[in-house]
């Protein structure tokens, strides 16, 4: 469910698939725009704009995309849960079938929206946490 590079710290969970866990918003970095520049606001906030995150045919509706910084990050959040959202892989966004641009999933919030009882628990602690 985590990694912790710097403490070479790898969380794993039976409960990762848990109902209570968010798996419909992830953080992404590296945005490259086919146009050489975001879209603008009002095109990135439609309801047409959809997500394709690893291969595959699927896509998800973006319920909300918040550019970040000068363009080349952003939040985002989509319709529906994907269970398996990871740090590394590329989500592609679409207007319709037009491809806007795609960049790398930096975070899965998921962790980010972590209850508050988790917050500064040991290593340990952490893994008892999710394991239970």
């Amino acid at each position: 469910v985590a990694k912790d590079p710097s403490k070479n710290y790898v969380f794993v969970s039976r409960n990762y698939h848990a109902a209570n866990k968010p798996r419909d918003r992830f953080s992404v970095e590296s945005l490259c725009w086919i146009a050489g520049r975001p879209p603008p606001a009002d095109e990135l906030a439609s309801s047409a704009l959809n997500v394709k995150v690893r291969h595959g045919p699927h896509t998800y509706a973006v319920r909300r995309f918040a550019l970040k910084g000068s363009g080349d990050t952003a939040d985002v959040e989509i319709a529906d849960n994907d269970k398996g959202l990871a740090p590394g892989q590329f989500a592609a966004f679409y207007k319709d079938e037009v491809c806007l641009g795609s960049g790398v999933i930096s975070s899965d919030v998921a962790l980010d929206a972590a209850p508050a009882e988790i917050s500064g628990m040991t290593a340990q602690q952490l893994q008892a946490h999710y394991l239970r």
